[in-house]
């Protein structure tokens, strides 16, 4: 029982002038179960060659007399119905002829492998036939001549032979009649509905395929690819290819075929310097071997599964939830910015963001894993002026069970090790303390983590994409920060503009944080951005974005939907006027210039080899005009470990 058709089905037919009244008319008298497209193509033989090809996609079937159909076989994929001979017509047409040339031999010219063999009726007539065939178009009227010039006046052929007999003079009756091609066209109609529903069926598979992440091909029995999904082609030769023909032992030349008795198991294939887990499995039927499914990985997938399971089993999940299209703005600075990022996800080197407080330094990075080939892997996020001076390397690395008293049990896997398969975003990397840079850098360069109590690497492999809004090579030449490290993840640099310099967008972003916030109404914010759009544009935002936010949130307290006050409006207005440009603190350059001192004086030196007490953080504070910052990166230590000395000192 066939079931029902998602779409019409269609018929291309190569007919010619003489071929096309008896279609018409088959057509017509045809019992078709649905309403079938029919498409006719005739005449000039290369022209429609041409025009049956545009047709391919939305054609079901094909429908040609036989000279051609060799043509259609090696040139399209799709089912071939041939025209019939019609014994009766064939009869009728030499008796009407022998009738019309009594004396005359009758010509048959018919395709030289005929489905239909009529030698017994010739034998039976006992009438004069000079029987000839044809291999191909051009014998076509090769052979038409010969007839010609034998003298022979009446003739019998298919239809495309008859047209060149009549230029010729010559009489001809074709071998083909309603009755025959009404056959032809309810064949052609019911191959139409299998092949339309066999597509559908194709399609639904495919479709399934597609959706796993594994990479799945399948073969014929020689190993010859009839099957790809989306993940396959994407990871063997890219999704704009097809695999579809090849030979997958080409592909991977040391791959062995399973077996009928027995599956070929997983086997690990090197190729191009890419390392493939492929495990083959024959399809079985009627206990014969009838072609084979490979499931194939990278190792890195099987990593990422398993990242999955020990992310779901801690309860957590490192996720990046942005894309490129999230930010938002129609700036050329912000706008190249985006581009040189997708530009960089392509890749998989070390990438160096900078940009000042609140310019979206996360956001870009996450678009950028989310872009990358990494994206199905973590996005493991560390701010490195949180890292504790004394736990950096349990939370980096992670320890094994028994390392500490009043430890996890099972062990602890480290952050970079939950980024195994993906991308590690450190942020605030300058300031990570001198220590703590020694041991990323190792990290990197070595690939492998070893875990505190553990006795063995682990091998990872992770995408490095690092934050700062310092000058970081400020910090290498004041000693601040290592500089191998700085040029290990100074590959790639992006930089990320402020918002004063992007002002056209900075309504635009106002709005789209009005927007955010459901106790504004729309009436509500389009009178607040006509009252502040020309203030916010000349503002510095020393915040940047983060800042312009923090504002809208800040309105949308205040300008709940059913609070009414006239002097609501004037008092944000003249909020931004006291909104004033940063301008840098004199100090600061004393600040800078006197860290330089100390350096050059060996005070870093001495203090990072000596235990540091509560009364040196309190000397480089005072050194450095209170900043904790400079303080810690003076005395090679976190912002952590500067708050928690002060803090013993309090106490």
């Amino acid at each position: 029982m066939m079931r029902s058709l998602t779409k019409k089905p269609s018929i291309t037919i190569l007919s010619n002038s003489l071929a096309n009244k008896i279609l018409e008319d088959a057509i017509e008298a045809s019992s078709l179960r649905y309403s079938v497209n029919f498409k006719m193509i005739g005449e000039d033989f290369e022209e429609a060659i041409k025009i049956a090809k545009e047709y391919e996609d939305s054609s079901d079937v094909y429908m040609s007399g036989a000279s051609i159909t060799p043509y259609l076989q090696q040139r399209f994929r799709k089912p071939i119905v041939e025209n019939r001979i019609d014994e009766a017509a064939f009869f009728d047409a030499i008796v009407k002829l022998h009738a019309s040339y009594p004396d005359e031999t009758i010509g048959l010219l018919l395709y030289a492998n005929p489905k239909v063999k009529l030698n017994n009726w010739i034998q039976i007539s006992n009438l004069k036939i000079r029987q000839s065939s044809y291999n191909s178009l051009d014998d076509i009227r090769k052979k038409v001549l010969n007839f010609a010039d034998d003298g022979i006046k009446a003739m019998v052929a298919p239809t495309l032979p008859c047209l060149f007999a009549k230029q010729l003079g010559i009489e001809a009756f074709p071998i083909y009649s309603q009755s025959s091609m009404k056959m032809d066209i309810e064949e052609a109609e019911y191959i139409a509905c299998l092949y339309n529903s066999q597509q559908d069926h194709l399609a639904l598979l495919q479709t399934i395929g597609d959706c796993s992440p594994n990479g799945i091909v399948g073969t014929d029995i020689s190993g010859i690819i009839i099957y790809t999904n989306s993940p396959a082609n994407d990871l063997l030769c890219g999704s704009t290819s097809s695999l579809k023909g090849r030979s997958i032992l080409k592909l991977f030349p040391t791959l062995k075929l399973p077996n009928l008795s027995s599956n070929a198991g997983f086997q690990i294939v090197n190729i191009d310097n890419r390392v493939y887990l492929i495990n083959g499995k024959p399809i079985i039927i009627d206990f014969a071997a009838k072609g084979f499914i490979f499931i194939i990985q990278e190792p890195k997938d099987i990593t990422y599964a398993d990242n999955n399971r020990q992310q779901e089993k801690a309860e957590v999940n490192f996720k990046a939830f942005y894309c490129f299209d999230d930010i938002l703005g129609v700036s050329n600075v912000i706008n190249n910015a985006k581009q040189k990022a997708k530009l960089f996800a392509k890749s998989d080197f070390p990438i160096l963001i900078f940009g000042e407080t609140g310019t979206g330094k996360e956001l870009f990075a996450q678009s950028i894993h989310k872009a990358s080939s990494r994206a199905r892997g973590p996005f493991v996020s560390i701010n490195c002026s949180a890292l504790s001076e004394t736990l950096i390397e349990s939370e980096l690395f992670g320890y094994e069970e028994g390392s500490f008293t009043g430890e996890k049990k099972g062990g602890k896997q480290g952050l970079i090790e939950l980024a195994n398969g993906g991308t590690l975003f450190l942020d605030e990397i300058a300031d990570l303390s001198i220590s703590g840079q020694a041991k990323l850098l190792r990290v990197i360069e070595e690939k492998s983590i070893l875990k505190i109590g553990g006795r063995k690497l682990v091998p990872i492999d992770f995408r490095i994409i690092a934050a700062t809004n310092a000058d970081l090579e400020q910090a290498v030449s004041k000693g601040l920060f290592r500089s191998d490290l700085y040029y290990r993840i100074n590959v790639l640099k992006l930089d990320i503009p402020p918002l004063r310099e992007r002002r056209e967008d900075i309504v635009l972003l106002f709005s789209h944080f009005l927007d955010q916030i459901d106790t504004i109404s729309e009436e509500q914010r389009q009178i607040v951005i006509n009252n502040t759009a020309a203030k916010i544009e000349n503002l510095d935002w020393p915040g940047n974005v983060r800042q312009l936010k923090s504002f809208a949130q800040r309105i949308g307290v205040l300008m709940h939907r059913d609070f009414k006050d006239d002097n609501l409006l004037v008092d944000i207005v003249s909020q931004l006027d006291t909104m004033k440009p940063r301008i840098a603190d004199p100090g600061e350059f004393f600040h800078k210039e006197r860290a330089n001192d100390l350096v050059s004086s060996g005070y870093i030196a001495h203090k990072r080899a000596n235990n540091i007490s509560s009364d040196d953080v309190k000397e480089a504070l005072c050194a450095v005009g209170g900043s904790r910052t400079l303080a810690a990166q003076l005395l090679g230590v976190s912002r952590v470990t500067i708050w928690r000395k002060l803090k013993l000192a309090d106490d």
